[in-house]
């Protein structure tokens, strides 16, 4: 996919999905980032001033809903486990934010 505006070139490289227990992150071509940059004008610039990403791993899921369950004994969902593990990463290195999960 190619957008173009005044200001910018960004070019998404489409990857094939690979296989996890978090089904639901498993794509290649994710839709949902075009409809995201539409929000941001097509400006990439300022999406990336906003946006944070963190890559999970399975083993990584697991410990987490382990750890959650332990610690909160709260049943995470494979999904919800890289949400929740992406938030704490983020906090680490912001920590004036706050997040809230539920």
């Amino acid at each position: 996919m190619l957008y173009r505006n005044i200001y910018l070139t960004v070019t998404i490289n489409r990857k094939k999905a690979i296989a996890t227990l978090s089904n639901a992150m498993d794509v290649g071509s994710p839709s949902n980032f075009v409809r995201i940059l539409e929000l941001f004008h097509k400006e990439f610039n300022s999406l990336k001033n906003v946006l944070s990403s963190y890559s999970i791993t399975d083993e990584e899921t697991r410990q987490t809903i382990s750890d959650a369950y332990t610690q909160k004994n709260y049943l995470l969902d494979p999904h919800g486990a890289v949400g929740y593990l992406s938030l704490k990463k983020y906090l680490k290195t912001h920590p004036e934010q706050k997040g809230i999960f539920p």
